[in-house]
């Protein structure tokens, strides 16, 4: 995918004022699109499926700095939407979201308030985990995001434990005594 700006963006970016909003698009089952701007606006990107309405409900409450490098780390962005209304705790607290898509976009405005261009993709990522945080006065969800390769160096595999066993061999009891007869398990080691 190519990451030029087209003409269009370049010259909205060399203007004196830049008038821009934010779309957020959480790809769960039944995905939610939501805008950082003063109204509901549909707009097609290249991970919507088509065309969208972005709800410009005041859920989605911002998102942290998002930083790219030269330098190969595992970047992340903790994005905050309100608690206040439970639709985000439920769906987090309800529904597997490890690993959903969250791709955060920047749509541009002309002088007129129309959108110009394609928006314009700032940070794709995978949800790795949330926060509850609640006070007296408000309660606001962060869901942390990172780049696709946040688990590179997890180790795929085998767990030496009883409950992975029971899934391969219901019947199987021998990891229930692993830490008893064998202190440092070594597999392919010869006995």
């Amino acid at each position: 995918m190519s990451r030029g700006l087209g003409s269009t963006i370049t010259n909205l970016l060399s203007a004196d004022t830049i008038r821009y909003f934010d779309l957020l698009e959480l790809h769960f089952p039944t995905p939610i699109f939501l805008n950082d701007g003063p109204h509901d606006i549909n707009l097609t990107t290249t991970t919507s499926g088509g065309a969208q309405a972005y709800a410009s409900n005041g859920q989605w409450l911002g998102y942290s700095n998002v930083s790219e490098t030269g330098a190969p780390r595992i970047n992340s962005v903790t994005i905050q939407v309100s608690g206040v209304d439970t639709g985000f705790p439920n769906l987090l607290l309800n529904n597997p979201y490890v690993n959903t898509r969250a791709v955060i976009y920047r749509a541009f405005l002309d002088a007129d308030h129309a959108v110009v261009g394609s928006p314009v993709m700032i940070w794709d990522s995978e949800i790795t985990s949330y926060n509850l945080l609640d006070s007296t006065e408000t309660s606001t969800v962060e869901i942390l995001t990172s780049s696709v390769f946040y688990d590179f160096d997890k180790v795929r595999g085998r767990r030496t434990n009883s409950a992975s066993q029971q899934v391969l061999f219901p019947a199987d009891k021998g990891f229930d005594f692993a830490t008893i007869d064998v202190t440092d398990l070594r597999w392919g080691k010869k006995v």
